[in-house]
């Protein structure tokens, strides 16, 4: 792994006191680069935020192959967390909830939700709260089912993960995933105390004004209700690049995760948005078809995205940046894989 040079795509973080992170696999090896103005000589850490929706994607599908779980059955009747509402139907199935189709609601246009992480960033929603501020309100399962965000429904996949799984999703996530992967630096962030190894991580959803602050020692990761990990960029392009290359996977479970569904309208770089189970997908994207997931909140953003041309892949590419805006890491991830083509 390589320190990064002045003239790379990290030189405008490194110029602002930013913790980064960039590594890019091809089949002639990987590169990882970093900027931390906290112990420069070690590869900093950082909340992926909803890339982990990919890595729980993969321990569900891994629970399937074993015969433990039928991705499209009712989803209720195996629930052993707090009281789900009476419009939560049968139509709910593991794999609506993974591709996001089965019409929960989310919290990321809540005012209330983003008021609480504000005025307690460090006292987090329970699970039953969770449900009672989105699955509550009036929903309904749309038919023919529909593209419709909801990080709720990740939350119930990742007690639904727990109960079938019969452990701690963060015990399987080592066992099946970081063990077999050789992924050392990646981690189930579940608590305020869990950020403090971190690289700094700037945010003003958590400042009082136009100021910033270091999300460390500060934010609970219990506000991200399907959990949160902590990993490098190494890490998380290892993660993929095990995905795609059948080392986590049978095929038949690698081909359902990019049967993907539309997302709407393009927009940006995105030619024809798609979501598969925990997997965003362009088919049609420049330089070519994507398959990845991108993540941001408080004090983090991340995007990590494969490229392939002619069914191949080409290459994997991992930005995660601690502050500034969240398209700043997607920018990188994709300016990356532009020159890789």
């Amino acid at each position: 792994m390589n320190r990064p040079a002045d003239n790379d795509l990290l030189s405008g973080q490194r110029a602002c006191g930013i913790a980064a992170g960039m590594s890019v696999w091809t089949p002639s090896g990987c590169t990882t680069r970093w900027t931390s103005p906290e112990n420069g000589d070690q590869q900093p850490v950082f909340l992926i935020y909803s890339i982990t929706k990919t890595f729980i994607a993969c321990l569900l599908l891994q629970l399937a192959e074993a015969g433990q779980l039928d991705l499209d059955a009712p989803v209720k009747p195996l629930w052993q967390g707090p009281p789900l509402p009476g419009s939560f139907s049968d139509a709910v199935t593991t794999r609506r909830l993974l591709n996001h189709t089965a019409g929960l609601p989310d919290y990321g246009g809540l005012k209330a939700y983003h008021a609480q992480v504000r005025e307690h960033p460090g006292q987090p929603w329970t699970a039953g709260e969770f449900i009672e501020a989105t699955l509550i309100q009036p929903w309904s399962v749309p038919e023919p089912a529909r593209f419709a965000y909801s990080n709720p429904g990740y939350m119930l996949l990742r007690h639904l993960l727990e109960t079938v799984g019969g452990e701690p999703w963060t015990q399987q996530l080592t066992k099946r995933v970081c063990q077999p992967l050789g992924l050392i630096h990646t981690t189930v962030a579940s608590d305020t105390a869990d950020l403090l190894p971190l690289a700094p991580g700037l945010s003003r959803v958590i400042a009082d004004g136009d100021g910033w602050l270091d999300v460390r020692g500060r934010y609970h990761p219990g506000w991200v209700s399907h959990g949160v990990i902590a990993s490098t960029a190494s890490d998380v392009t290892a993660f993929l690049h095990g995905l795609f290359s059948g080392r986590l996977l049978q095929p038949g479970s690698l081909a359902a995760m990019l049967d993907a569904v539309p997302v709407g309208a393009a927009g940006g770089r995105w030619r024809q948005p798609r979501y598969g189970l925990g997997l965003m997908v362009d088919p049609a994207m420049e330089p070519g078809p994507v398959r990845g997931h991108n993540g941001g909140g408080p004090g983090y953003s991340a995007s990590a995205f494969g490229l392939w041309r002619a069914g191949v892949l080409q290459g994997i590419a991992t930005s995660i940046v601690g502050g500034g805006e969240h398209a700043e890491a997607e920018r990188l991830t994709f300016e990356a894989l532009t020159r890789l083509a």
